[in-house]
Order: structure tokens, then C-alpha cells, then sequence
């Protein structure tokens, strides 16, 4: 990563020597994790852009133009993106400092729909079969519906598969991030260092670890079990 400008490197692993397969430059620096789907690359950068590419380097947008999909801010969280290649269905998800998180075809890197946080947003979302969870400053942990339809106002009731603009479900008001997630609950790291649970379906507070003095978490999306440590024995 330079001063002005990012760099993505393919590396063979196999090769002790000269390991770089070849790179992509982007107009800014990088400082979150890629996403993966498939052959499919995704990358942010500090330039506001998102990046898709194959792993043969060719761009995976070709169709948007200098293949990439541009917001209005600077993309300093993660970006990520749906286990399964679905086209239509699988998205890319990513923040920018604009204050809005954007879902866009994995395939295409058209905008499948977007919400509105309000500040500006330097974390990235967590992404789960169902739900996106985000951090907003000064709200909290905000769940949001991965897929949600609009309603029309049409003398049949006739409705969009997907809202533009989707809002929130619920806001966890001392949540920080997202740990592990079961068929009911979604357990939250706090702002006093607790593990809380929450009701996905209410965002009701169900109840909350006594320990405060846990100090390094894993965030664990494909089992409910949480993994944590003390600094100290």
C-alpha cells in the first residue's frame, strides 16, 4: 500500500521465489480485509472505490465504468459478499465515509439497494445468511434485512422484490460488533466489553454476560459459539 495508491497482489504459494502472479493498482490506499466469492476478488480503497476482479486478473465489471463501482466518500472497512455466486441474488457489501452502506450484484457491480446510516461509516458490515449487521456512531449495532420488499402504491398492492432503500430492523444502542449468531439471537460484543443477546426478531435485549473482563474476541458467523480471552491468566 503506498502514500497515494493501493496494490493487490495474486500470490502463488507454491513459488518460493518470485511468488507475485501479477497485481492490480487502485487510486487509493487500502485498508480493509477483501472479499471472496468464487473466482471473484472484491477490494475498497481509500479512493472511495470498489474493485471486482478474477483471479486471471480480468475485471469482473466490465460493464460500469473503469470497471469499478465508485461512491461519494472513502471506503476504509471490509468489504463482503455472499458465500454462494447467485446471479440476481449474491451481493457485495461495503460502507463509505457518505454514510451509507451499499449492497451491489456481485456479478454485474450494479446497486441492488443501499441504507442510509447517517455519519459517516469507517467499519464495514458482517454478513450472515439473513441479516447485515453494522456498527453507526452514535446509534449503535444496527440490524438490517438482507433481502426486503416495497410495498407500491397501486390499486393491486403490487410490490418490488427489492426496496431501493431498506431501513433498519432494530438498533442495539450499546452494541459494538457482531460475535455469533443462532436461530434466535444475536450476540454482541458491548461497549462495556459484555456479550449481550439480542432477539433477532424484536432486537429486544434478552439478557447479558457478568464478565467485562474479556478482552480479545473472535467473531464466529458459522456456529453459535463465541470465542474470547482475558489479557491476563
Amino acid at each position: 500500500m503506498g502514500a497515494t495508491g493501493g496494490r493487490i497482489d495474486f500470490v502463488d504459494v507454491d513459488q518460493e521465489i518470485n511468488p507475485i502472479v501479477h497485481q492490480i493498482l487502485t487510486n487509493g490506499p487500502l485498508h480493509g480485509v477483501a472479499a471472496v466469492q468464487g473466482e471473484a476478488i472484491f477490494a475498497g480503497s481509500e479512493d472511495g472505490s470498489v474493485v471486482a476482479f478474477y483471479a486471471d486478473d480480468t475485471p469482473a465489471w466490465s460493464i460500469l465504468p473503469e470497471d469499478r463501482f465508485t461512491t461519494h466518500g472513502k471506503i476504509y472497512g471490509d468489504v463482503a459478499a455472499d458465500k454462494e455466486v447467485a446471479a440476481g441474488k449474491s451481493g457485495v457489501y461495503f460502507t463509505s465515509t457518505d454514510g451509507e452502506l451499499y449492497c451491489v450484484d456481485s456479478i454485474t457491480g450494479k446497486l441492488k439497494w443501499k441504507y442510509f446510516g447517517g455519519t459517516a461509516l469507517t467499519t464495514g458490515p458482517q454478513v450472515t445468511d439473513k441479516y447485515i449487521f453494522q456498527f453507526v456512531p452514535g446509534q449503535g449495532l444496527v440490524a438490517i434485512a438482507k433481502h426486503q420488499s416495497q410495498a407500491l402504491n397501486t390499486s393491486d398492492n403490487a410490490e418490488l422484490d427489492e426496496a431501493m432503500v431498506h431501513a433498519a430492523l432494530w438498533t442495539a444502542p450499546h452494541g459494538r460488533r457482531l460475535l455469533s449468531i443462532d436461530k434466535r439471537y444475536a450476540y454482541v460484543l458491548s461497549d462495556n466489553n459484555s456479550v449481550l443477546a439480542i432477539d433477532l426478531g424484536t432486537g429486544h435485549q434478552m439478557f447479558h454476560s457478568r464478565r467485562t473482563d474479556l478482552a480479545v474476541y473472535a467473531t464466529n458467523l458459522n456456529a453459535p459459539t463465541i470465542y474470547a480471552a482475558t489479557r491476563r491468566d
